[in-house]
């Protein structure tokens, strides 16, 4: 049907707790984040620049990115002219992603975003909206975060085309990723909550 879904699964604080402290080794299978890396980030995150950019003139606008790592995504925006800022529980991620970025990167989820009550133009969701323990809860607070005419980014992995985007499948089904993803499913999820889609 093109929606999967985890089960059993921890526990929202032992999910924090991970995404804080051992998230980046279990995926990436080490602490070491080296400049070099965060380029590899940087040139991966492209395609996603090229399309927000083509779709969207982001001058003036206030973005936020949720679940951006060391903000490499932020990173290829940032000649954009928008005002950019990104959140992710990993306090040592995001040392490193504010060294090397000297963007505003923020501790913690979406409910640390929802908790300053900021409104923004452009939220992003890239290989964040999977981790979700409640999607039609989340998706829905996610208007709590727009001004007026706002838009949502997400991007997933698309449970029918995994070898577009990696070669191994325990990338893909992993503890992590709480819900799997097709665009039709992901869409229901979205217009379920009152959101307009455009593919």
């Amino acid at each position: 049907c093109g929606l999967i879904r985890l089960d059993p699964r921890w526990e929202v604080a032992t999910y924090i707790d991970i995404y804080q402290k051992y998230f980046w080794p279990l995926q990436m299978g080490s602490f070491e984040v080296t400049a070099e890396r965060f380029q590899l980030s940087v040139t991966r995150a492209e395609k996603f620049v090229d399309v927000i950019t083509s779709r969207l003139d982001l001058a003036g606008l206030n973005v936020v990115e949720i679940g951006c790592s060391y903000g490499a995504g932020l990173y290829g925006l940032q000649g954009t002219g928008a005002n950019l800022v990104g959140y992710d529980y990993d306090e040592r991620i995001l040392q490193l992603g504010k060294e090397f970025t000297g963007l505003d990167l923020r501790s913690g989820g979406l409910e640390a975003a929802l908790g300053n009550e900021e409104k923004f133009d452009v939220v992003i969701l890239r290989h964040v909206f999977e981790h979700f323990l409640e999607p039609l809860r989340d998706a829905g607070s996610l208007k709590r975060l727009l001004n007026e005419n706002g838009k949502v980014f997400i991007e997933v992995p698309g449970i029918f085309n995994m070898k577009e985007w990696t070669p191994d499948p325990l990338m893909v089904f992993n503890i992590f990723h709480t819900y799997y993803y097709s665009l039709k499913t992901l869409a229901n999820v979205m217009q379920s909550c009152g959101f307009v889609g455009d593919g």
